[in-house]
């Protein structure tokens, strides 16, 4: 009977390091997902920022590029748009004689 009671004081003994154990380690696995949380929401501010500054970025890159095309694009239209109002106060009447000769092959 004695060497069931030490057995069972052992064993008791045994459950409560075992339990100790269990403890620690959970307590261990606790520590190192608080530190993955913590470096995971660092890299997701992180690409929050990067997003960030990439939209900038291409929003001043289309404004420059479309400020450059619209630029490009008016200069030349500047100078058709004279032509046109040249052509539209021509008088077509004091060239219809000329046309006419034109038309029949003179010069």
């Amino acid at each position: 009977e004695v060497f069931m009671q030490q057995a069972l004081h052992k064993v008791r003994l045994d459950n409560t390091s075992a339990k100790h154990v269990v403890a620690t380690q959970f307590w261990a696995v606790q520590v190192v997902f608080a530190k993955l949380e913590e470096e995971f929401q660092d890299l997701i501010a992180n690409a929050r920022l990067a997003s960030g500054c990439l939209c900038m970025i291409l929003l001043a890159s289309s404004m420059a590029l479309g400020l450059c095309v619209g630029t490009a694009i008016a200069k030349p239209m500047g100078h058709v748009s004279s032509l046109l109002r040249g052509l539209g106060e021509l008088n077509i009447q004091d060239l219809a004689v000329e046309l006419r000769s034109v038309s029949r092959g003179r010069r």
